[in-house]
């Protein structure tokens, strides 16, 4: 019986999944089988596979009709015959020490599911997971811990493979967030937890260039597989307080949920605004007013205060009002702005406006061009017109292209330490201080 099954899912992963097997080849833990389920890959992701089965025999391939990512780690549940199983998406990398660090922390500890540390990596992100760092310290970890509802992420975690398998708990078919509805449906099982530093694995974040994830992409599809997840999380997590032991505070667990969803919502969709559909913006906002009506004064003034830069209760869907409410004006003189313009869009805070030269509106998509907040001014005597038409309380003026972090709006609105006054006056050195410190 091999020590440890690592499960990956693979679709049309061409790119990155020599990396992913090279990973498992460098393990220093021996006695493992890797089990990489082909979702009905159309490009050449099987024959790269197959290459690595022919030079390492623990390294498994079985193809399947394209089904979705959770039906693959589903199958490869089924094949898995390792003592203890870990899933790897067919993007990301552990550490060489990782599959040893599982498998150690949990023959020493006895328990049913280890928890690792988490690192971004890629799309010039390097940063470790907070919540996964904090739950890798402990040696126990209680079914409650809130930290869990942090890190849904299924790569960090080892599982005991007869305890995942009696349990019957799977994968749903969804495809936001499915991974928290099995992580958390296995914890509810009863399942004993320790924490290990001993294996990390590396989440890839992807460029635009190479393909958004789906949880860097907006859809309503998304969303509302989205609240069906969460909303599974929820009653699973209200079932489970009816077993012995139950939960301590069964009411702050549940806030903390629904406190998750609204977070969710609203950063990862809702602020992304003008890359959003109307249809889109008003099931957020459905989605959002019923959130509110089951949230605690606690977890409002939670959800305001980490939102303040805009107003959460009730969200402003309407782009017009939006657009007319700008906070930030944007200027683009006479340049090749096209990628100016997709970072200023890809910000996570909606409300700024943008005002382009006749001769630049070549550069802007027809996605821009279709947004309210985008203005386009004639040619002569262009700056002065826009600075005079400028809403926005700060303005910003570019004369060359500049690749704007999406989070440096929101950052230079919320920044408080300098007075507004002061902060209108030199509002453009400022960014150009602090988007040269981020980007």
């Amino acid at each position: 019986m091999p020590k440890i099954s690592v499960i990956i899912p693979a679709y049309n992963s061409e790119k990155f999944i020599a990396e992913t097997l090279d990973c498992l080849v460098e393990q220093t833990l021996d006695d493992i089988e890797a089990i990489v389920v082909d979702d009905g890959s159309s490009d050449s992701t099987g024959e790269i596979v197959k290459e690595y089965c022919e030079r390492h025999p623990f390294i498994k391939y079985f193809r399947q009709e394209n089904a979705g990512v959770s039906a693959a780690r589903n199958e490869g549940i089924k094949l898995a015959t390792g003592e203890y199983t870990v899933f790897l998406d067919a993007d990301d990398v552990y550490t060489k020490e990782s599959l040893e660090g599982f498998y150690t922390a949990a023959k020493e500890s006895g328990a049913d599911l280890v928890i690792g540390r988490l690192r971004s990596f890629g799309a010039g992100v390097s940063e470790y997971n907070e919540f996964a760092d904090k739950l890798s310290k402990k040696k126990t970890i209680d079914t409650y811990d809130l930290d869990l509802l942090w890190n849904f992420l299924v790569g960090n975690k080892c599982y005991n493979t007869q305890k995942l398998k009696t349990s019957g708990v799977v994968f749903p078919p969804l495809t936001y967030s499915e991974e928290g509805v099995f992580f958390t449906k296995f914890v509810y099982t009863g399942a004993k937890i320790a924490g290990t530093e001993n294996s990390t694995m590396c989440y890839r974040r992807h460029t635009k260039e190479e393909g958004l994830s789906v949880s860097q992409s907006v859809s309503i599809s998304l969303v509302k597989n989205f609240i069906a997840s969460l909303t599974a999380i929820y009653e699973s997590a209200k079932q489970s307080f009816e077993n012995p032991g139950g939960c301590k505070d069964e009411g702050a667990y549940l806030q903390e949920i629904i406190y998750k969803t609204a977070h969710i919502l609203i950063f990862q969709f809702y602020r992304h605004f003008w890359r959003v559909d109307d249809e889109c913006l008003a099931y957020i906002k459905e989605q959002m007013d019923r959130l509110a009506s089951m949230m605690d004064d606690r977890t409002k003034k939670r959800l305001a205060d980490f939102n303040s830069d805009i107003c959460v209760f009730p969200i402003n869907v309407s782009k017009k009002d939006v657009a007319e409410n700008a906070k930030i004006s944007v200027i683009l003189k006479d340049f090749d702005s096209k990628s100016t313009l997709e970072s200023v869009y890809e910000s996570s805070y909606p409300f700024f406006e943008v005002f382009a030269s006749a001769d630049s509106r070549k550069y802007a998509g027809d996605d821009v061009l279709k947004c309210e907040n985008f203005h386009v001014l004639e040619s002569k005597g262009f700056l002065k017109t826009a600075k005079k038409r400028a809403r926005g309380e700060y303005v910003l003026v570019f004369s060359k292209p500049q690749k704007v972090d999406d989070r440096i709006f929101r950052f230079l609105v919320r920044f408080e330490k300098i007075p507004r006054p002061i902060k209108k006056l030199f509002f453009q050195p400022l960014y150009f201080l602090v988007n040269k410190k981020i980007t």
